[in-house]
């Protein structure tokens, strides 16, 4: 079984492509295991399944946790698909796909190959990476967008722990609060709170130089060093409770910096995704 590995602002995914949909939990179980697997924060299972008569692209996506269990897609997640999408000519660098009842919009902004990169008139071929300059020995990475619509404040803010806590949907359910520095990161209570509101748990730090974020992902059950549509509520958080610029540069544990900016009532997410590998799972 083929398999391509992308690491998505410090969070790593195995994407495996198929030609039609079908419930892989047991095999995301195995393809996440780092021990015995090719170890992964989660596991994409992809099918281009084209409309008859068609010949636009149908892209499907279902998303898998380490445990195996589906969940709604990841912003990193989302990346990812994007990047993989554009580099197996399923889709031009305006991609959407489909995620159980969501229709994801992204855009390949651009690659960096240590010097700034654009599209310009370049033009892909079965030759990829070689158009940027990029040896087999390198990563590919590239910068993208994706758009989460229908962002929603879910409910009044609340108290728990001393600290003030806010809930927000940005594709999945977000709680996020402000603290004055990341050590305060409560690894107890972010499992507790992510239980009962089956979401993600995000500690926010402020400072001059921008926003840093620390999340208990509720689909991995632990910390993560990225979690895009945490950052995001974060961000939204900020902007409405805490006087954030709407330019506010906005960071994850891993170090990586997360774009993030509203259009309406949709969230736009960019990061840095990186294509580390492809390889051949034996079963």
């Amino acid at each position: 079984m083929n398999f391509s590995k992308y690491n998505a602002c410090g969070n790593d995914f195995v994407v495996v492509e198929f030609s039609q949909s079908a419930e892989r939990g047991s095999l995301a179980r195995v393809l996440c295991n780092r021990a015995e697997g090719i170890g992964a924060n989660g596991f994409i299972s992809l099918s281009n399944q084209k409309t008859p008569g068609s010949n636009d692209n149908n892209i499907i996506v279902e998303f898998y946790n380490p445990d195996g269990t589906r969940s709604p897609i990841s912003a990193n997640a989302a990346m990812v698909v994007c990047m993989y999408a554009y580099e197996r000519f399923l889709s031009g660098k305006n991609v959407k796909f489909k995620n159980d009842a969501n229709v994801i919009n992204g855009e390949i902004r651009g690659f960096d190959t240590g010097r700034s990169v654009s599209f310009g008139t370049k033009k892909r071929d079965s030759n990829f990476g070689q158009i940027y300059g990029m040896g087999s020995n390198r990563a590919i990475t590239a910068n993208v967008e994706v758009e989460f619509d229908n962002v929603n404040r879910l409910g009044e803010g609340f108290m728990s722990n001393g600290h003030m806590w806010y809930l927000y949907e940005v594709g999945m359910p977000n709680v996020v609060t402000f603290v004055k520095d990341l050590s305060a990161y409560n690894h107890t209570l972010a499992t507790e709170l992510s239980a009962q509101f089956n979401a993600n748990v995000s500690y926010a730090e402020m400072s001059n130089t921008g926003v840093r974020v620390r999340t208990y992902a509720h689909g991995a059950k632990k910390e993560v060093l990225s979690c895009g549509t945490g950052i995001a509520s974060a961000y939204i958080a900020g902007r409405a409770h805490y006087n954030l610029s709407e330019n506010a540069n906005m960071a994850c544990v891993s170090g990586e910096k997360i774009g993030v900016k509203m259009r309406g009532e949709t969230a736009c997410i960019s990061g840095d995704v990186r294509h580390l590998f492809d390889g051949d799972f034996i079963a």
